[in-house]
């Protein structure tokens, strides 16, 4: 099956021979978003279970719908589904590293806390835990943001960023590169895409860019610009979202503010 993610729903139709097959059908009901936070992301698990990553409705708030600032899990056929991992504001780009088979995933901190706070986030997914928000933001600080909160989270029970990122960068996707046409330093590497600041977060704006997070002893230590260059004397000409890895080893990276995909290449001595 080929499987979509939409606001709305999950479907998946009969793919064979390099085409779709038939009508697609519906599998999982998903909260309905207008903003924020519409997005859906899914991906399949090496336990065959298919998960999906589902924001917040709000900025900053305390959702009804359990089913919000989580990743989900589900069966393949949309069964039996639960949250994975809590806490999750807008986790909306995760990946399994290939090496390990540990789940990671990136997540955006709140808005209007100021230009340098909070810190957006790398954080390494277990079954059960949950990640702090909206009770607590960057290494478990108090959210005093959150006035009136019906709910509580102690800190003790709140799993702590892996790696902090700029805040207002917006890391919009994570994955690991599974080619072998990079060098052997980047092969099975966390690639992130920043998709940079909007107009209203930083008076001087973060530029889109792809990073490579580097790791020290299995645990992230920090990042490194990978791919650059969209915005010039303040005029942003890109904004990198999705990443994937090719069957040709490439790195390939979709560009929601022009309709681009990019194609990256190694082409060494």
């Amino acid at each position: 099956y080929l499987y979509i993610a939409t606001n709305p729903a999950v479907l998946r139709v009969k793919y064979a021979n390099g085409k779709v097959e038939g009508e697609p059908v519906k599998v999982i009901d998903l909260p309905v978003s207008t903003t924020p936070h519409w997005t859906r992301t899914i991906g399949f698990g090496r336990d065959g279970k298919l998960y999906v990553a589902i924001g917040s409705s709000c900025n900053l708030c305390e959702d009804e719908d359990p089913r919000r600032a989580t990743i989900m899990v589900y069966n393949a056929d949309g069964g039996a589904g639960r949250a994975f991992a809590k806490g999750l504001r807008n986790a909306i780009g995760f990946d399994w590293d290939p090496k390990t088979g540990a789940l990671w995933a990136d997540d955006m901190g709140e808005d209007k806390q100021g230009e340098e706070k909070p810190i957006d986030e790398i954080n390494r997914i277990e079954d059960g835990k949950h990640y702090g928000w909206p009770y607590f933001i960057e290494n478990n600080t108090p959210n005093s943001n959150l006035t009136n909160a019906k709910g509580s989270l102690k800190a003790t029970d709140a799993t702590p960023p892996a790696l902090g990122l700029q805040p207002h960068s917006s890391p919009i996707d994570l994955r690991f590169y599974t080619g072998k046409k990079f060098p052997a330093a980047y092969r099975g590497a966390m690639f992130v895409a920043l998709h940079g600041s909007s107009p209203t977060a930083r008076k001087e704006r973060i530029p889109g860019s792809v990073v490579r997070v580097v790791f020290k002893d299995g645990k992230p230590t920090g990042v490194e610009d990978f791919v650059t260059g969209w915005m010039k004397d303040g005029q942003v000409s890109g904004r990198p979202a999705g990443l994937i890895t090719g069957a040709d080893g490439a790195l390939y990276v979709s560009d929601d503010n022009k309709g681009f995909i990019y194609r990256v290449t190694y082409e060494g001595k």
